[in-house]
């Protein structure tokens, strides 16, 4: 019988030609109001049909939507008997509004296929879409965090921004991904570009998804060392992003502007707060960025925090290939434990167990990219079969004796499901419940099963890498 390693391997080895996915980029402006919590913005998305279709609808995802009342998750909850959402009041749910939209030139109101949901905007296209034509979609909005978090949140003059615009909603192969985000699984997007430029307090200090091209992201003030030379990496891109910026964005007084560039990301997301602080570190081509709280001294400071995430980032290294981005942002966000974004973990400790994690999904769900509420074992998976992988290697226990009979037992307790179940088909929705058991014991098992005749790491995940590299899905850009 022919290894798991060799059969993983088989699978990589399937032919690629005729891939494509569609084309497309972000240009944001954005202003945050602290005292209502409101963010207002107004973007242009600029997409291109890579695919052999023709598209007559057009759909974004308005993730903030989930996180209160009347939404699929908040019913989830209820099914389930969690308290969450579904009682939030104003001001203290979620939103995200759409004000305004035009479509190819059309002022166009969008309908929601889901509601009460509204996690899901759809437009009708008035000119279809052949294959290689364009479109420019331009959107005005307004969102607002919870103050319950979830993946976001906010608390005084705390915000953590994820989901927080209208997000095109992926189209592939099986057609439009228009999913509602339900508690468990997590996100799918296009790669694209974003070129974003936020007006925020002057003394607020930012982390964010790429790099800062114009103005202070309030690195220097924050230093927790005042001789440390900021690297900005201002110049990663080489090409130049179209003008105004912020020199044609009028801010108040006691106001700034901030731009930032991202390529070939899937995402976008940044974390708020005026009392963190900063430290740097380096690896490689990649500049660490940490900022965390001035009580965290201990526990994130002197420089912890920037050495796990160096230490998670060359372990991951050895496994998939070289990190692809210019930067990786820690921070330490308003929710315990951690969620991942590409070029950004927002954290809720600075513990290495914690960090070797959130910054493998980097790899998995950023960089390689999966559909997470369609295959979340390949994100959550391996991301977990890595970690437990790390502290083997590292001179801990074993970490995979005990994973077999509990996948013996949940297949004993006929509580055993197919690993690649869309999210909320597995019986039990909770993040943490069957679904997570699913992907994680089984992705965790795959290592100790295949120990004694599996390749090394990186014959397994490298060629993950490769495929997608020559997709065109990772790369520096510019």
């Amino acid at each position: 019988m022919p290894s798991f390693g060799s059969l993983f391997l088989l699978l990589l080895a399937r032919d690629t030609t005729g891939y494509w996915q569609q084309q497309v980029a972000y240009r944001i402006t954005a202003s945050l109001n602290e005292q209502t919590g409101v963010l207002t913005g107004r973007e242009r998305i600029s997409y291109v049909n890579r695919s052999s279709a023709t598209l007559r609808d057009f759909y974004v995802h308005q993730y903030l939507n989930a996180f209160r009342p009347g939404s699929r998750w908040a019913a989830t909850d209820s099914a389930e008997g969690r308290d969450r959402f579904q009682h939030l009041a104003e001001p203290d749910y979620a939103f995200e509004r759409i004000t305004a939209a035009t479509l190819g030139g059309r002022e166009l109101r969008p309908d929601y296929p889901y509601a009460p949901d509204s996690t899901v905007a759809h437009w009708g296209l008035a000119r279809a879409l052949v294959p290689g034509d364009s479109l420019v979609v331009e959107v005005e909005w307004q969102a607002r965090l919870s103050t319950l978090p979830r993946r976001q949140g906010r608390r005084g003059r705390r915000f953590d921004f994820a989901q927080w615009y209208p997000k095109v909603v992926v189209y592939d192969k099986y057609g439009w991904e228009d999913h509602p985000l339900y508690p468990a699984g997590e996100f799918y997007g296009e790669f694209a570009s974003y070129d974003v430029t936020l007006d925020l307090p002057e003394d607020q200090v930012i982390g964010a998804t790429g790099v800062p091209v114009e103005g202070d992201p309030g690195w220097e003030k924050a230093r927790a060392d005042p001789a440390l030379q900021v690297d900005y990496q201002r110049a990663w891109y080489r090409s130049a992003l179209p003008a105004p910026g912020c020199t044609g964005l009028r801010v108040a007084a006691g106001r700034k502007c901030v731009r930032f560039r991202a390529e070939r990301v899937h995402h976008f997301a940044f974390s708020l707060n005026p009392q963190y602080r900063y430290e740097q570190g380096r690896y490689g081509d990649a500049v660490v960025h940490v900022l965390y709280l001035p009580e965290d001294r201990a526990t994130w400071g002197n420089g912890v925090a920037v050495r796990n995430t160096i230490t998670a980032l060359a372990w991951l290294d050895s496994l998939y290939g070289a990190y692809q981005w210019p930067q990786l942002t820690n921070v330490h966000r308003i929710e315990g434990g951690g969620t991942e974004f590409p070029m950004m973990i927002m954290d809720g400790s600075a513990g290495l167990g914690l960090i070797v994690h959130e910054a493998g999904h980097q790899y998995t769900m950023g960089q390689l990219a999966n559909n997470e509420w369609r295959e979340g074992w390949l994100d959550e998976g391996f991301t977990s079969f890595q970690t437990g992988w790390f502290f083997e290697s590292h001179g801990g226990p074993p970490a995979y004796d005990g994973v077999e009979p509990e996948v013996l037992w949940l297949d004993l307790e006929r509580w055993s499901e197919p690993v690649s179940l869309p999210s909320e088909h597995y019986r039990d929705l909770q993040r943490d419940g069957v679904f997570e058991g699913a992907a994680v014991l089984r992705g965790a098992a795959l290592r100790g099963r295949g120990r004694d005749h599996a390749p090394h790491p990186a014959g397994l995940l490298r060629p993950l890498e490769a495929q997608a590299r020559g997709r065109g899905r990772v790369a520096r850009g510019g």
